[in-house]
């Protein structure tokens, strides 16, 4: 009898045949470095968003003080800047595992107790930023059906939700990635995971 004939699977990365295992691992190679190239461009824009939201507020300032001049719309573009800045550098926040941690239980208790608790956080912190990502759609509905507007520029606050909700919602993604990373490593440390690894120059 005949032994079927392996198929090999396209990469989808090189455009190159790859054996089917082979392949695989290039796509999750694939969303990995795209989820890297998203937080890393966003957290480049959260950076924008506070040197303008720190050269609106210097300006407005030196106007008021020099020249008795406010500039309009001042508010408003400082509370744009201000969303923009925190939610599009919160997914780039958790791929760096930036955020404070509280490691009160590491010092006393086993590896595989601490890769546990580690694997326990991400899967209750992806519920709880999917459960944000939810309430934030329905008041991002609520602001579009209101028609509610900002009050100097009038601009439609709806578009403040939609860049909340995207950047909950892209951190969710980034925490999947992270969880599926860590559990297929055998349970790793965080920073660990082949979604932090950054390319050395």
């Amino acid at each position: 009898m005949r032994r079927p004939r392996r198929v090999p699977a396209i990469d989808i990365q090189s455009r190159r045949l790859a054996w089917p295992r082979e392949a695989a691992i290039n796509k999750e190679e694939y969303a990995l470095d795209s989820i890297r190239l998203l937080t890393v461009a966003l957290s480049y824009l959260g950076g924008a968003a506070i040197l303008a939201m720190t050269g609106v507020t210097l300006v407005d300032i030196i106007a008021r003080n020099a020249f008795g001049y406010a500039i309009f719309g001042t508010y408003d573009l400082v509370l744009i800047t201000l969303v923009i800045s925190v939610y599009a550098g919160m997914a780039e926040a958790f791929r760096q595992q930036a955020h404070i941690t509280v490691d009160m239980i590491d010092g006393i208790s086993s590896p595989w107790v601490r890769r546990l608790v580690g694997i326990a956080a991400l899967v209750v912190t992806i519920a709880a930023m999917a459960l944000l990502t939810w309430l934030c759609i329905g008041q991002a509905r609520d602001s579009l059906r209101f028609g509610d507007i900002t009050t100097d520029l009038r601009i439609p606050r709806v578009l403040f939700w939609i860049g909340i909700v995207f950047g909950f919602a892209v951190s969710c993604l980034t925490l999947v990635m992270l969880l599926i990373a860590q559990l297929r490593s055998g349970g790793t440390p965080p920073d660990a995971s082949p979604l932090i690894k950054e390319t050395q120059a």
